[in-house]
């Protein structure tokens, strides 16, 4: 697999986590159930943790490889 590929996937998979962020932000929201929110709490910060750790990964590869932006 080439890089440009690879950098494409991984961005695709990026945007998914930054939606899923955003999605149990809404829910948290709406819901007035603690003990759900807080279930929700943390399945956000692992999405959270999830987008982290792909942007330093592409940041990695963009900058192994010389890519720009």
């Amino acid at each position: 697999m080439d890089i440009d590929k690879a950098l494409r996937l991984l961005r695709e998979v990026q945007q998914l986590e930054k939606e899923a962020v955003e999605r149990y932000t809404d829910h948290i929201s709406k819901i007035e159930n603690p003990e759900i929110n807080s279930m929700l709490e943390g399945f956000k910060r692992s999405e959270e943790r999830h987008y982290a750790e792909l942007t330093e990964k592409i940041e990695e590869l963009k900058e192994k490889y010389d890519i720009e932006d």
